[in-house]
């Protein structure tokens, strides 16, 4: 049964996959203002060379003690392929909120990582991290788009 492996991986990885940015989890972020204390700027793109490789490293050794522990077979059962492209046509396109939200966490993934470089080549007022994440917020409040049901509603209401 995938029972228990299911439940622990999703656990375990969530807690190894935190480690991958600096807002994977809260005591990164306290990290990283801590080290402002010492002189030591950690931004996101610094602590995702460090992070990152980390993160899939330890995401893939816990695959592998799963695979061992709990004897995970590896047989691709047709149900299985079956149900999975069931849901997939149950889910539908994609709309336009859908895809509308996905463009704004593309954006804010970038100013976060570029964030230090922009400033620099713009010549703009120093910011943070914790600016760009609100900017995303405000623009989920503020961004108009098409639901599946055919409303138009902003993509936070």
């Amino acid at each position: 049964s995938l029972r228990k492996p299911l439940m622990l991986g999703v656990g375990y990885s969530a807690s190894c996959g935190g480690m991958g940015t600096l807002i994977g989890t809260a005591p990164n972020g306290v990290l990283a203002a801590q080290g402002e204390l010492f002189g030591l700027h950690i931004n996101f793109a610094s602590w995702m060379g460090f992070g990152m490789p980390l993160a899939v490293l330890l995401i893939l050794l816990l695959w592998v003690y799963f695979v061992v522990a709990f004897k995970v077979p590896f047989k691709d059962s047709a149900s299985s392929r079956e149900g999975m492209q069931q849901f997939l046509d149950e889910l539908g396109p994609m709309s336009q909120a859908e895809v509308r939200v996905g463009l704004v966490f593309l954006v804010t993934v970038a100013f976060w990582v570029s964030r230090k470089w922009l400033i620099k080549a713009l010549s703009l007022p120093p910011f943070g991290d914790d600016t760009i994440a609100i900017g995303a917020a405000v623009a989920m409040f503020l961004i108009p788009a098409r639901y599946k049901d055919g409303k138009v509603k902003r993509l936070m209401d």
